[in-house]
């Protein structure tokens, strides 16, 4: 009996949790006091995580911008900051699983409460994967005449590594014609382009940074300035290889924006990510997927694992080990003519009765051992 171990890091599950998050924002001495509320809008991210023998800990913020009108009919804007930390609970969770969680902010809104003073809630969804490393042994082979074996070939994608390490972006946008800005109103961001490049010991992961950042200028008119800025991180990754696969996962952990207080045409900022790297080796192999004796009774250990199989998340079976023992029931018959039932194969039939497929196939002249039809006649043959 031939066994085999790989490695693989799987998802062992997901949580969500949607929540509330309020303030109040106090406006600063140096801006006029309000009258309306025109906009609010906001991004937020998780600034750390950290898991725990039942609980994965997520700390979060929500940066925005509240535009209002003020007495004399201006239109301003108004910094908030909301910071909140949340506990996702399952009893099924260890400390030596991995994490990788996200946030959504599902609204925002802003209410005066008097002309100094703003309450802020906001509604956000903290969604979290979980995985967990594990070597798996199963059995590749048996050198035994005797049974019968089915397997199936599988192109799977086994974990190699995996590591994490930080990223900023420090930079500025100037307005077009150097035009002063006055206040920031909004900021938009995505990513894109993620590449990985691997050399000696180590991982380069590139990706884009694309901005966009609506302001105020002096006279109180909207525009907007945009840039891509590239982001690069050294991830280190031992003994790694040029034909293994590099997976790279940018996430924000912190943004800073404002305006350049020498050059008032410049937004100064700086972004912080989190970098999640996992490095795969792919292999095309065999697994075996169910098996019997033509002569004895069979114990099969068996469990399913999720893995990466052609490109895709699956679940495969394995068979981890394998107890003989003797038949209960010795068959003493010549023939049996067996009548086909729902969800019936020829496998299932021929480990039923101990024979092998080739025997049932012969005997009944069947082209395609695939194409069985309900109400079937067959003989099986000992």
């Amino acid at each position: 009996m031939e066994k085999q171990k790989i490695k693989i890091k799987r998802k062992v599950m997901e949580l969500e949790k949607e929540t509330e998050v309020k303030t109040d924002i106090i406006v600063p001495d140096i801006k006029p006091d309000m009258v309306a509320i025109k906009t609010t809008n906001a991004n937020t991210y998780i600034c750390k995580e950290e898991v725990t023998v039942g609980k994965l800990r997520a700390d979060g913020r929500i940066d925005g911008y509240v535009s209002y009108l003020s007495e004399s009919g201006e239109s301003r804007s108004l910094e908030i900051t909301l910071d909140y930390i949340e506990n996702l609970d399952d009893e099924k969770i260890k400390d030596n699983f991995t994490s990788k969680t996200y946030v959504t902010l599902k609204n925002i809104e802003a209410k005066i409460l008097n002309e100094r003073k703003l309450s802020i809630t906001a509604n956000v969804k903290i969604e979290a994967r979980l995985f967990e490393k594990e070597e798996v042994e199963y059995i590749k082979g048996i050198e035994n005449e005797k049974f019968e074996i089915k397997e199936e070939t599988y192109k799977i994608k086994k974990i190699v590594g995996d590591n994490k390490a930080t990223a900023s972006v420090k930079e500025f946008l100037e307005t077009e014609n150097q035009t002063p800005i006055s206040e920031i109103v909004k900021v938009e961001s995505s990513l894109g382009n993620i590449e990985n490049k691997i050399s000696f010991n180590k991982v380069l992961s590139k990706a884009d940074l694309n901005l966009k950042i609506t302001y105020q200028t002096e006279d109180l008119k909207e525009a907007s300035v945009s840039g891509t800025f590239p982001i690069t991180s050294f991830i280190d990754m031992e003994n790694v290889k040029d034909n293994q696969i590099c997976e790279s996962d940018y996430r924000i952990k912190n943004m800073f924006f404002k305006v350049d207080s020498v050059v008032s045409s410049k937004i100064t900022f700086e972004v912080d990510f989190n970098v999640d790297l996992d490095v795969y080796e792919e292999e095309e192999t065999s697994i075996i997927q169910d098996m019997y004796s033509l002569e004895k009774d069979l114990n099969l250990k068996s469990s399913e694992i999720e893995i990466c199989v052609d490109g895709e998340t699956k679940k495969i079976n394995i068979i981890e080990d394998v107890e003989e023992k003797e038949c209960e029931k010795k068959n003493e018959y010549s023939m049996v003519v067996y009548f086909v039932k729902p969800f019936d194969t020829v496998w299932k039939i021929a480990k039923m009765f101990k024979v092998t497929m080739e025997s049932i196939i012969r005997a009944n002249d069947l082209e395609d051992p695939n194409k069985i039809n309900v109400g079937e006649k067959l003989y099986i043959l000992k």
